[in-house]
């Protein structure tokens, strides 16, 4: 079939969330309508669901508010051609709630003052789609000066943060239906007061203001509040124990959000993209939600359809990620050999935590990768319960996350300055030129550790981390691996070439005590020794790697010294 003879496909909706729009535009649309039939089934009245960005929240919140709301003239329709219409139970209440909706999505400021005027004009606007109560009985004179004060902004913060619990109130009263609150992103302002200091306030505030109107509201039917993560319970929920939080970890809604397998092969089929399957799947599936193995990054497909199978880091690339960022280069060096490890395809046991505060994250390592995993650059297997702990064996999820490590690691290593050289030195070493690698390795560790600090006790894994690192650059022509068993042993690391014809690289580290008269030119002798007594080289003999160079590396504090074999 050409070009000319091709049925023409549905527009592809790229930065459109809202469901009417995307139905009434005869946009590209995956059926997620029986997310609604769950949510009755469920009954629960107040629901957290956690997904990382870009994963479909907030187009089902607005399908959810479309569904439900009770509006002047009939939006069944846009419901008839959807799996939803199936049900006559779930129809017959469609359109027939008053609802509540807040978005906090796009509330980013960089200070307290800034993002608390987000959240009052974010309050007026919602108000103002329910002006009707002013000219009702519903609300008394001080309600309605209240009423009136948040749409011009004037209302005290009390005011505000009681304004989901009167809101539903006066619903209620004037439609004798309780209404349904709907909240996107709850947790967008969080991330930002974390980063620009004002965490503590819009905790705070965020607390006030879900607690007022989601714990023993009586006017409630229910509630349903989306975001990234579950922020600590004694930070935010402590007061919210009728809470259901549904995780990446969790069966609830696991189908709801993010594309299954059978979804994304139809709508590459759609758009004639059936062929590139493969690699839709190395780059954009592998999320594990519940019990569904192949959950694909919604944001991402979209894009791919639209760029014609173009593979590229789509959803890396709709932030600036700071904070991950920020998260990895300020991280131990334990947990940059686990970064490591991960980047090598390896999946690794871990512990993780169901609640985090964004203090654990600085501080607790398991914590952080509780974060990563909720934030989708990490996914998961195996998970177990043991004794109340949870335990899981995490890994990345495709290639699209992996990327984006392989960046944030190489970013810290360019951080010192130093990237004429580290540009340099890994040409060096591609081209097997060991010798000029060896001069410009000992610059390059000279200038760059002058911006980090090598004095912890475990300084050998700062020197491994390092190296790992730095040695990110090499992914596109070379394999690298840390500590696997080869020969009689395991090695440090070792640069395995895609192209035989090249040489391969083994490193070892050996950590020296200048107090004790230990010297570095003996310690890195010594390193080459034990390269070759325990025959590390072997896994490269095996992929018939001709030419193999070792290196051993001795190191104390600043000082380095290497030798080549």
């Amino acid at each position: 079939m050409n070009g000319e003879d091709r049925i023409a496909h549905k527009k592809l909706p790229i930065g459109i969330s809202d469901y009417p729009s995307v139905i009434n535009g005869s946009y590209f649309y995956v059926d997620k309508t029986l997310l609604i039939k769950e949510i009755l089934d469920r009954g629960v009245a107040a629901t957290l669901l956690v997904r990382p960005r870009r994963f479909g929240k907030t187009l089902n919140l607005s399908m959810i508010r479309t569904f439900f709301e009770k509006t002047p003239s009939s939006t069944a329709h846009l419901f008839w051609d959807f799996a939803i219409a199936k049900y006559p139970d779930c129809m017959s209440i469609q359109g027939t709630k008053p609802v509540i909706f807040f978005s906090l999505k796009d509330i980013k400021g960089e200070s307290w003052s800034l993002t608390y005027d987000m959240v009052r004009r974010v309050v007026a606007d919602e108000l103002r789609r329910h002006a009707y109560l002013l000219d009702t009985a519903v609300l008394d004179e001080s309600e309605k000066r209240n009423f009136m004060d948040m749409i011009d902004g004037s209302a005290s913060e009390a005011v505000y943060t009681s304004v989901l619990k009167n809101l539903s109130r006066w619903l209620y009263a004037y439609h004798g239906v309780k209404p349904i609150i709907l909240i996107d992103e709850y947790d967008t302002p969080v991330h930002e007061g974390f980063a620009y200091g004002y965490y503590d306030r819009i905790i705070r505030f965020i607390r006030d203001f879900l607690g007022a109107g989601l714990k023993d509201n009586s006017a409630l039917e229910f509630a349903f509040v989306t975001g990234i993560l579950r922020v600590a319970k004694e930070s935010v929920f402590s007061d919210l124990n009728n809470l259901f939080v549904c995780s990446m970890l969790d069966e609830a809604y696991a189908s709801a959000f993010g594309l299954l397998e059978h979804e994304v092969l139809v709508a590459l089929a759609q758009y004639y993209l059936a062929d590139r399957i493969d690699v839709a799947r190395s780059w954009y599936d592998g999320y594990c939600v519940g019990s569904e193995q192949h959950v694909y990054n919604p944001w991402s497909i979209i894009n791919f359809l639209d760029q014609k199978g173009s593979e590229r880091a789509y959803w890396i690339n709709t932030s600036t990620n700071t904070l991950i960022r920020t998260l990895i280069e300020k991280s131990s060096a334990e947990s940059k050999i686990i970064f490591e490890r991960l980047m090598a395809g390896e999946a690794v046991r871990l512990e993780l935590y169901e609640h985090i505060s964004f203090s654990d994250i600085e501080h607790m390592t398991g914590a952080v990768w509780s974060f990563l995993l909720s934030t989708g650059y990490l996914t998961y297997q195996n998970f177990e319960l043991i004794d109340g702990h949870m335990f899981a064996d995490v890994l990345l999820p495709n290639n699209e996350v992996k990327y984006f490590y392989a960046f944030a690691l190489s970013e810290w290593i360019k951080g010192s300055h130093a990237f004429d050289d580290y540009e340099h030195m890994l040409k060096a070493l591609d081209t097997g030129d060991s010798e000029t690698f060896i001069r410009a390795f000992e610059q390059f560790v000279t200038e760059s550790l002058s911006y980090f600090d090598v004095s912890g006790s475990k300084p050998e894994l700062f020197y491994h981390a390092f190296v790992l690192g730095m040695l990110v650059g090499l992914r596109s022509t070379h394999d690298v691996r840390s500590n696997r068993e080869s020969g009689y042993g395991r090695y440090d690391v070792m640069v395995i070439p895609k192209d035989q014809r090249k040489k391969g690289y083994i490193f070892e580290f050996k950590k020296v005590d200048l107090r004790r008269g230990e010297l570095l030119d003996e310690a890195a002798t010594s390193a080459l020794d034990q390269i070759e007594s325990r025959q590390y080289a072997k896994e490269l003999e095996d992929r018939d790697i001709a030419q193999v160079i070792s290196f051993g590396i001795a190191f104390a504090g600043k000082h380095v010294c290497i030798k080549m074999r």
